[in-house]
């Protein structure tokens, strides 16, 4: 690892750039920022550089370390927060679905849709040393793009590799409310700036309110209401990443205004709209 450009990050910021769409980098520095329960619509890796993390999974708890890697499948709910108020460094980096279901498609036989990693918290030294240097390498400006794709690419074909389940199925008990489920989830993606009902859901799904409710949450462990909010969110982060005018982009993808935004925004992101996108503008600059 270039020990050069680990020295130069010396505090929290954000990578995406449009050139390398697939995959977006955080670093946080000494953060004591607490989350709601959330989830990203990518594979998700997390790793403490400082400190350790109370990790819900789901309905599991752990307690994160350094050494560790916090893996986190799309579409899971989950938090990572701080002990007892303890400050805590850590990265986090984001990766397109689609980008690794096609890695996956090179390293396995008869891949129909991405396979889930079947690990949550990895105590694995040599991942978590690539994984360092991987996010490091994302978050500098002093790595080609080809490298950075070359060292994402190789961590994950290491990391599916060993812990990919490809015999993994779906359990049939559960297929109709599975089905339902992720209906519903279409349905808020397709009309995600839209001010929803649950009512709404039900009708598109065919469910009665308290079924549909109790269905989610048991597939989803999480409520329509908070995967809605989360969606919202996703889609303003992708609207400042094009910088975007906060105001607008919080009207238009539902808030109430930009005061609700921050509020939210900070929960799913323990950052603010306006330090998210002065942290992208920052990092193109």
């Amino acid at each position: 690892m270039r020990k050069k450009n680990i020295e130069k990050i010396k505090k929290s910021t954000f990578f995406k750039d449009e050139r390398l769409p697939f995959v977006e980098a955080r670093f946080v520095l000494d953060s004591d920022y607490h989350y709601t329960e959330h989830f990203h619509e990518t594979l998700s890796i997390g790793a403490i550089e400082h400190g350790q993390v109370a990790y819900m999974h789901e309905d599991d708890y752990y307690v994160l370390k350094e050494h560790e890697l916090a893996v986190i499948n799309p579409y899971i709910v989950h938090a990572c927060n701080p002990i007892e108020k303890q400050s805590r460094t850590y990265h986090m980096t984001y990766i397109d679905e689609q980008w690794c279901k096609g890695i996956q498609e090179t390293i396995f036989d008869d891949v129909q849709e991405y396979i889930p990693i079947s690990g949550v918290n990895l105590y694995d030294k040599v991942l978590y040393k690539k994984y360092l240097e991987l996010n490091y390498s994302l978050l500098s400006n002093e790595y080609l793009y080809i490298e950075k794709e070359e060292l994402l690419y190789n961590f994950l074909v290491k990391l599916f590799t060993k812990y990919c389940d490809t015999k993994i199925t779906k359990s049939v008990a559960s297929m109709e409310a599975i089905s339902a489920v992720e209906k519903a989830k279409v349905f808020m993606q397709e009309n995600v700036y839209e001010n929803l009902t649950i009512q709404d859901m039900c009708d598109h799904v065919g469910l009665s309110e308290f079924h549909f409710i109790r269905l989610f949450k048991e597939v989803s462990f999480t409520t329509p209401h908070s995967f809605l909010l989360n969606l919202k969110i996703n889609e303003v982060k992708k609207r400042l990443a094009n910088d975007e005018n906060i105001a607008e982009v919080a009207s238009s993808v539902g808030f109430f205004d930009q005061s609700h935004l921050n509020r939210v925004f900070k929960q799913f992101v323990a950052a603010t709209p306006f330090q998210y996108k002065r942290s992208l503008n920052s990092a193109k600059s």
